[in-house]
C-alpha cells in the first residue's frame, strides 16, 4: 500500500514500517503483566479470560501480579487506557508522516484533506491485514460487563477519535461520515477477514467528501 503525501510525495508503507500497525495495540506496553493481559483479552474476550491465565502467560505470582493490579477490573482498565494510547499514537504518526499540516491551527486545503483521508484508510488497511487482527480492542468491549471507570475510558476514546475525524475532515459533518465509515470498515474487516474494506470505505470517504 501507499500514501499520498500532502505536497505530492508517495511513501510507502515499507518506508513508515516504525509506524505500522499491530493487531492488539495495549502489547506496546513494557509491562508484562498487562502485555499478557493484553493479548489474551483481545483474543478470547475480557469474559474469557482469568487472572491465573493472564498470571501463567505474564509469568509471574498471583502476590506480583494483585501488588500491581489489585483486580481484574482495574487490569482490564489498564488494558483499555493502553489500547487507547497505542491505537490513537500509531494512526495520528502515520497520518502526521503524510501530512505535516495537520499539526498546525488552520483548516487543511483540499490536497492535505485528500492525504490525510488516505493515510487514515491505508493504516487501517494495514492493521486489518495484521496477523490476529479481530477488530477493535475497545469496541469489542462493549458487550462485556465493565466497571464505571472501563466505560469512562471508552467514552473518551471515542471522543477523541471522533474530535480527530473531525480534524481530518475538514468539519463535524465530514468527520461525521469518516467515523462511521472507519468503524464500518473495522467491523466488516474483522468479520470477514478481508483487509481490503480499509479500500472499499477509501473510495467511499472521497466521494463521500468530494475529495479528488
Amino acid at each position: 500500500m501507499t500514501i499520498l503525501h500532502a505536497k505530492g510525495h508517495i511513501r510507502t508503507v515499507t518506508e513508515t514500517a516504525d509506524l505500522a500497525p499491530l493487531a492488539a495495540h495495549a502489547e506496546l506496553t513494557d509491562d508484562p503483566i498487562l502485555r499478557a493481559a493484553a493479548h489474551l483479552f483481545y483474543r478470547r474476550g475480557i469474559g474469557n479470560v482469568s487472572i491465573q491465565d493472564i498470571r501463567q502467560l505474564a509469568g509471574v505470582s498471583l502476590k506480583a501480579l494483585y501488588a500491581r493490579y489489585p483486580s481484574k477490573e482495574s487490569l482490564v482498565t489498564a488494558y483499555l487506557r493502553s489500547t487507547h494510547a497505542g491505537w490513537t499514537r500509531l494512526l495520528e504518526e502515520f497520518v502526521t508522516a503524510a501530512v505535516p499540516d495537520i499539526l498546525n491551527d488552520g483548516a487543511l486545503d483540499e490536497s492535505a484533506r485528500t492525504a490525510a483521508v488516505t493515510a487514515l484508510f491505508t493504516w487501517l488497511g494495514d492493521w486489518f491485514a495484521t496477523p490476529d487482527f479481530v477488530g477493535c480492542g475497545i469496541a469489542n468491549t462493549r458487550g462485556e460487563r465493565l466497571s464505571e471507570e472501563a466505560q469512562g475510558v471508552i467514552r473518551d476514546h471515542d471522543r477523541h477519535v471522533r474530535s480527530y475525524m473531525d480534524r481530518i475532515g475538514g468539519s463535524t459533518e465530514a468527520g461525521s461520515s469518516l467515523f462511521v465509515l472507519m468503524e464500518g470498515a473495522i467491523s466488516t474487516a474483522a468479520g470477514t477477514g478481508d483487509p481490503d474494506y480499509a479500500r472499499v470505505a477509501l473510495r467511499t470517504a472521497r466521494a463521500a467528501l468530494d475529495l479528488t
